[in-house]
């Protein structure tokens, strides 16, 4: 059997350091496989509906950053590759599950914290939502294998 990565997709969390470590394995799988690469972060949803009077979009101009700080994370760890950008709304397991979906993922690429007992039952996993309902193949990467790869 030949699998075929074509397209891989990296959801990133800004403010944690092992999913911008995956970056790396992102790169590395993508200069093998000759992959595209589309880096994408769920935001919160706007918690005002649209049809109210004096509605506007809270998260537009966040919107806007996260566009630039996904940018910025692409031209420094990913070392020339070509990527796509994505930004979604909502719940980060659903909107990476839509985004590989959209985008025609093959392989989603995600950093995992390991939790468990206590922790895991209060914090919920992203990832292991996403592994049981992915459209795709999905690789997470625990802590202690990024090792030194975890920028600071």
């Amino acid at each position: 059997m030949s699998l075929k990565i074509r397209k891989i997709l990296g959801p990133i969390q800004f403010n944690d350091p092992y999913s911008i470590g995956a970056l790396q394995v992102i790169r590395e799988l993508a200069a093998e496989t000759h992959a595209e690469i589309v880096l994408m972060h769920s935001m919160p949803r706007s918690i005002v509906k649209p049809d109210l009077p004096g509605y506007r979009d809270l998260f537009a101009e966040d919107e806007n950053a996260v566009v630039d700080e996904l940018k910025k994370l692409a031209d420094k760890h990913l070392h020339g590759h070509h990527c796509a950008i994505v930004v979604k709304k909502g719940d980060p397991a659903n909107m990476i599950k839509a985004a590989a979906q959209e985008v025609g993922s093959d392989l989603i690429v995600m950093a995992t914290h390991g939790r468990r007992g206590i922790t895991h039952i209060v914090m919920g996993s992203t990832a292991e939502k996403v592994v049981r309902e992915a459209p795709c193949m999905v690789l997470t990467i625990r802590p202690e294998i990024l090792g030194e790869a975890v920028p600071e």
